[in-house]
């Protein structure tokens, strides 16, 4: 008699030790998949709260170079008449070129060129 009570027992302690198994394995990969999406729709939040920052930065400059554009599209103004500097040697207080630095950063992130 012993004999089959151990073995029922040895048999639920398995059925329980499998289900276990089982619903820790369904919860990791459950955790495992949510943590995956939240990550994307965090990325995908940050690179448009960027591109947002970017354009709002930008307009007001494309906005105030406007009426030049348009004086050169009329003719009152020639090409020539306009500076045409170059800003690539541009640099801040520490010696970074900063044009430079933004189109390396462009290019290192797989935005540009």
């Amino acid at each position: 008699m012993k004999s089959i009570r151990s073995k029922i027992l040895m048999v639920a302690l398995l059925n329980i030790l499998l289900a276990g198994l089982l619903i820790g394995s369904v919860s990791i990969y459950t955790f495992s998949t949510n943590s995956k999406t939240q990550i994307a729709q965090t990325e995908k939040l940050l690179l448009e709260d960027y591109d947002l920052m970017i354009k709002s930065a930008t307009e007001p400059l494309i906005t105030s170079l406007k009426p030049i554009e348009n004086a050169i599209e009329s003719g009152e103004l020639g090409k020539e008449d306009v500076e045409d500097t170059s800003r690539l040697g541009l640099t801040d207080d520490n010696g970074v070129k900063i044009i430079e630095e933004f189109i390396r950063m462009a290019k290192a992130d797989g935005r540009c060129c």
